[in-house]
């Protein structure tokens, strides 16, 4: 049985480890991608708090930098093709961010990129 004192130390561990958990949620941000239906489009959220400006940088167009639209909540949107598979990032304020993606890889700068694959049935 735990003492007062063990008791103390497991739940100010536990809450150490939530407040790390988050930072680095708050730092890499959060991406949700939302199935648009039809259109062969998907939207993409980005959380990203009180940033001034988020862009998402995608390989269908060599990653040329495209600004992402406020959605409320500190969230932003964009809209892509589902189509397609690409790799993407984001970048909040200038700053590369990774999000916490399913899929990875490695890309040629010694980072990693987030790996999108088209819905099963999905084409062009």
């Amino acid at each position: 049985m735990k003492n007062d004192s063990q008791k103390q130390g497991v739940k100010g561990g536990t809450l150490a480890a939530g407040l790390i958990l988050m930072g680095l949620w708050v730092l890499t941000g959060c991406a949700t991608i939302v199935q648009a239906g039809r259109s062969n489009t998907i939207t993409l959220y980005f959380e990203a708090g009180s940033a001034a400006s988020v862009e998402f940088a995608c390989s269908l167009d060599q990653f040329k930098p495209r600004p992402m639209q406020k959605a409320g909540g500190g969230k932003w949107s964009i809209r892509v093709p589902d189509s397609r598979y690409f790799t993407y990032y984001y970048m909040v304020d200038g700053e590369v961010r990774i999000p916490d993606c399913r899929l990875k890889e490695a890309d040629d700068f010694g980072s990693v990129n987030c790996i999108h694959e088209p819905a099963p049935g999905v084409t062009e």
